[in-house]
């Protein structure tokens, strides 16, 4: 049997990275790397488990990811849905979609939104 997201690999994988945002932003960085985009590889049932040993997934799926991962390194995390509008995005204009991505709280820094797809948050402290 594969590796889950544990505790375990959250500290091998993330264990020595800064704490706070910088940690937060490893785990995106590796989640993006990890995983393979593609409407194709979506499910409704796939875990954060699958995830990670098949490496495909959409946005939810780069977004539980993160979540299994932040909560192994005791960073409170919650999956969050909806549409992300167009502002700031060049034309022409695709047809709007919804999107998975998750916030993680760093305490004194606040709830930060992270779309783990891209590797874009809202910055840390």
């Amino acid at each position: 049997m594969r590796d889950r997201p544990s505790v375990g690999n959250g500290l091998g994988l993330f264990g020595k990275s800064p704490l706070g945002w910088g940690r937060v932003q490893a785990i995106c960085d590796f989640v993006h790397r990890h995983i393979a985009f593609g409407y194709a590889h979506a499910r409704p049932t796939k875990t954060a488990w699958e995830v990670f040993n098949e490496k495909k997934g959409v946005c939810r799926d780069y977004a539980h990811l993160a979540v299994a991962f932040c909560r192994c390194m005791n960073i409170p995390a919650r999956y969050c849905t909806g549409y992300l509008g167009d502002i700031g995005v060049p034309p022409p204009y695709g047809p709007m979609d919804f999107a998975g991505w998750f916030e993680a709280y760093l305490g004194e820094c606040g709830t930060r939104s992270t779309l783990a797809t891209t590797c874009r948050g809202s910055g840390g402290c």
